[in-house]
């Protein structure tokens, strides 16, 4: 799977973003269980035309990353 960016979440789940698109899998479920539009479908504020990085910070925000 080519994909921008990844990250772990504390929810248990994972995301996967390419391009201006994510998905969601779920490690209890083991399964994708959320395909949706970065902006429409969740992670509003995040850049819709896609990230180059992502992480949890342990104060449990996500940080997006893109270009310099």
């Amino acid at each position: 799977m080519d994909v921008d960016a990844a990250l772990v979440h504390p929810n248990g789940k994972a995301y996967f973003f390419k391009g201006s698109e994510y998905k969601r899998f779920d490690f209890g479920a083991d399964e994708v269980d959320k395909t949706g539009r970065i902006g429409s479908d969740g992670w509003r504020g995040v850049w819709a035309d896609g990230v180059d990085a992502a992480l949890v910070h342990p104060n449990g925000k996500a940080y997006f990353f893109k270009g310099s």
